[in-house]
């Protein structure tokens, strides 16, 4: 009976990075769990499976994981499960509940897959740290039932959502026709919430079986307004630890996390700091995405494995020492994401912008290439972002103004004369009756 581990749905570069590291640390094979056949058919070139990994694939609905983890655990021995993104931390963690060997209770990851149960949590664990007040709410009514208690101005978030997706700014003067709209958009149930002001901040980290937390890295968003949303992701810089900011992120971070009840297991925690302090904004028990995991690796000289150290507590009960972190790499130059915010539909017709960006000595790093062709629609979130990369240098101002002429250059790739947006669109068409075509013939079969 051989050693294996469940891993949901691998189509992702973290899952990828995850299982390879798994093989060649642990020497265990993945038990890859496919929910959705035509995702699965449409990865295949992007994500190629390599089978020296692989115990077995299994198509399995979400509504069967636990049946089939049992079923599973019969034929194999099983390590547990590795989730590498929000998506695949629950049904991870039933799969590997349903197999007995949780890496932590099933009743704390759910706590981190709503906003409302967490925080509440929270709050009764540790009443005197600081938390927004929320209110849950599914329709108008419920927002006019909180009557003298609504807040002068507010935020409206899916409680189960993540990557900025869904969120609505509002006032207290907010008619009930723009509430309306939003609502309606799709997102419920809701959280509703104070709006807290300050600088807001993100920590990435982990936690061992012991509880023992190792905070990672801390950056500072910078966001704007646009396309009807607040509050988009524009810059990201990361925060040096001589910074007055650090050790106040670290220590609070610190605090959720051992009042949450998580054990081994990656966090990434985002919080904002006003003239009361620190006060939490979200968290979520996995590691952090947009690629900001491999930044970390780098940003430790390569001396940080966030995805070993993740692999080895999900899979390994016992405490496995302190995480290798080299500050002094960590606080030798200035790291700053810039993200692209597109205002309009359409597509990239040149990527020459892109291209002048990479001689740049400033340019560290793609966290997402825009690519000839690639459709472009009004950012409203992290996913519709159209592009995203990394600048590093000695200094972070100068980065900053850096910033300015880089987006001109690859959003120029956005605009172009009629002969060449027709040949580009013709493309597009070939390409997607192409996909379309292959998932009908794998039917027929």
């Amino acid at each position: 009976m051989g050693r294996a581990y469940f891993i949901v749905d691998p189509y992702h570069e973290y899952a990828q990075r995850l299982m390879g590291t798994t093989f060649e640390g642990l020497g265990l094979r993945a038990i890859c769990v496919h929910t959705d056949p035509r995702k699965r058919f449409e990865a295949r070139s992007r994500f190629p499976a390599n089978e020296r990994w692989i115990a077995e694939h299994a198509e399995v609905p979400l509504a069967s994981l636990a049946e089939f983890a049992q079923q599973a655990a019969r034929r194999h021995s099983i390590a547990g499960a590795l989730p590498f993104n929000e998506p695949t931390l629950l049904p991870c963690a039933t799969l590997a509940e349903a197999a007995g060997v949780p890496w932590c209770p099933l009743e704390t990851l759910r706590r981190f897959r709503d906003k409302v149960t967490l925080v509440e949590h929270l709050r009764r664990a540790r009443p005197d740290l600081r938390l927004y007040r929320q209110w849950p709410v599914i329709d108008l009514r419920d927002i006019r039932a909180i009557g003298d208690d609504l807040p002068d101005r507010f935020v409206l978030k899916p409680s189960h959502g993540f990557g900025n997706r869904g969120i609505g700014f509002f006032g207290r003067d907010t008619s009930d026709e723009t509430l309306i709209r939003f609502l309606s958009d799709g997102g419920a149930p809701w959280v509703l919430t104070e709006r807290v002001g300050g600088r807001e901040f993100f920590a990435n980290g982990q936690v061992d079986a012991s509880g023992r937390i190792s905070i990672h890295a801390v950056f500072e968003y910078h966001r704007v307004a646009a396309n009807g949303r607040e509050a988009l992701d524009y810059l990201t810089a990361k925060v040096g630890r001589r910074s007055r900011f650090f050790a106040r992120v670290d220590a609070y971070v610190r605090e959720v996390i051992a009042a949450s009840g998580l054990t081994r297991s990656p966090f990434h925690v985002e919080i904002k700091i006003d003239e009361r302090g620190p006060c939490l904004i979200d968290a979520g028990a996995r590691l952090v995405g947009n690629r900001n995991a491999l930044v970390c690796e780098d940003l430790h000289g390569g001396a940080l494995d966030p995805f070993e150290l993740a692999a080895t507590a999900y899979l390994s009960p016992s405490n496995n020492g302190s995480p290798r972190l080299d500050w002094e790499a960590y606080d030798a130059s200035e790291l700053l994401y810039v993200q692209g915010v597109a205002t309009r539909s359409g597509r990239f017709y040149s990527t020459e912008g892109a291209r002048e960006v990479e001689r740049l000595p400033e340019f560290a790093g793609w966290v997402s290439r825009p690519g000839m062709g690639q459709r472009i629609s009004p950012t409203v979130d992290l996913f519709t972002c159209p592009w995203s990369l990394l600048l590093r240098g000695p200094d972070l101002a100068k980065l900053i103004a850096l910033s300015g002429s880089v987006r001109e250059r690859i959003d120029a790739g956005a605009r172009a004369w009629a002969p060449v947006r027709a040949a580009v669109e013709l493309d597009g068409v070939r390409r997607r009756a192409q996909r379309t075509l292959s998932w009908f013939l794998r039917g027929l079969a």
